[in-house]
């Protein structure tokens, strides 16, 4: 099924918060090896049986170093704004458009109590207009991951995304990491 269908999926949020999350090591891959995506939107990503995001249509995908004109012309919210107005590029637009995809997928986020999930802020980060204060795929992926580590089915992924996450983030660093995190909100020292 197309993302862009998501509504006849009837996914839970357990689903979505690990469909966001492989779109995010999908991103990641990219990025590392140079790729901007450019044009993230939710007919672009398939959901097979296994409940594992497939991306497809690279044909606007360009390399960073790519000095060539490339189209500009992209009709679509999920598209950042500097693509169409400036037509400037940088991994920052892939963001974006993360950022629209999460909000395609939980259109509904203020339903959610603050016990359940806080989506909005990372959403926000996301929507920045100012591409420079984006966050990084790296930074996004391990705020997602630190507020959403029990609920993404790691399980429901692929091995390669598994291994990539593993490799790149090792679970446990990042466990230690998200303790601190919380340390440092329950008594007020400055973490960086």
């Amino acid at each position: 099924n197309q993302l862009c269908y998501i509504e006849r999926m009837h996914l839970s949020t357990n689903d979505k918060l690990t469909i966001i999350f492989q779109l995010m090591l999908i991103m990641e891959f990219l990025h590392r090896n140079q790729f901007i995506y450019r044009d993230l939107k939710p007919r672009k990503v398939f959901i097979d049986v296994n409940m594992t995001a497939v991306l497809i249509s690279f044909n606007r995908m360009i390399h960073i170093d790519d000095d060539e004109e490339h189209t500009c012309d992209f009709e679509s919210i999920f598209i950042a704004p500097e693509i169409s107005f400036q037509c400037y590029l940088s991994y920052k637009c892939d963001i974006y458009s993360l950022g629209q995809i999460i909000k395609f997928i939980f259109p509904d986020k203020n339903r959610f109590s603050d016990d359940e999930l806080h989506i909005e802020p990372i959403i926000k980060k996301c929507l920045c207009e100012n591409p420079e204060e984006r966050p990084s795929i790296s930074e996004l992926i391990f705020e997602f991951y630190s507020n959403y580590y029990s609920m993404i089915n790691m399980e429901q992924m692929s091995d390669l995304m598994k291994e990539t996450f593993d490799t790149l983030y090792d679970r446990n660093t990042a466990m230690i990491l998200m303790n601190i995190q919380n340390i440092e909100k329950d008594s007020e020292i400055s973490f960086n």
